[in-house]
């Protein structure tokens, strides 16, 4: 469970967000939708602890997402698989390199290979097995993003965080992604979703929430 306390977020004397108690299924799907300078990023930014609410706190299983000492807060990190809207591979890694990063700092194992996974489930359908060995540099925009979503969600994650999801997920691979995510969906694995809009792409959302004013709204 993620749940919001109170957050509010401050910047230049502004309130950028003022959101009461807000609870967060791992087993449950959300979408958030908002226009561009509602908040998405900054309320992205928190539960995926990058940033510090002004006020209040993000809970994750009872414990503070930023107050809980640094053992803990490796724990919960662990437990969400976060997509970026601006891909943040490491640049003097490959591709494999990058993904390989964060498999072993999540100690996940697989029956066969990690090169064996990676090729067959994953890079095969989005046509990157001839880019295994690249570095992010030679890579496009949407290829970079594929890599991230794939690092997000091979680490069996209990509860997707995925930030700027219309713009992923409308292009030419569309259904690859759907399928992914549809199967850690029957695996009771979650997420919160930031959208422009609302998108009929052929995964279904628990919830659609509409970051309105600086507050989250039933849509």
């Amino acid at each position: 469970m993620l749940r919001l306390k109170n957050v509010k977020v401050n910047r230049g004397g502004n309130q950028i967000l003022s959101i009461g108690d807000s609870v967060f299924d791992f087993t449950k799907t959300y979408l958030i939708i908002g226009t561009t300078g509602a908040g998405k990023t900054t309320l992205f930014d928190l539960i995926s602890g990058v940033d510090k609410p002004s006020e209040g706190d993000v809970v994750v299983n009872d414990l503070s997402l930023y107050d809980s000492d640094f053992m803990d807060l490796s724990l919960l990190r662990k437990k969400m698989g976060v997509m970026y809207d601006v891909p943040g591979l490491i640049s003097n890694q490959n591709v494999y390199e990058n993904i390989r990063l964060a498999v072993n700092s999540k100690k996940i194992q697989f029956d066969h290979s990690l090169k064996d996974v990676l090729f067959s489930k994953y890079l095969m359908p989005f046509d990157l097995c001839d880019h295994i060995n690249s570095r992010p540099g030679i890579l496009s925009l949407d290829q970079k993003r594929i890599v991230s979503f794939i690092r997000a969600i091979i680490c069996n994650p209990e509860f997707l965080i995925f930030d700027g999801f219309s713009d992923f997920v409308v292009g030419q691979y569309n259904k690859v992604i759907v399928r992914l995510l549809n199967e850690l969906r029957e695996q009771y694995v979650g997420g919160v979703f930031f959208s422009k809009d609302k998108i009929d792409i052929g995964y279904q959302f628990d919830s659609i929430l509409e970051l309105k004013n600086g507050g989250l709204h039933e849509h």
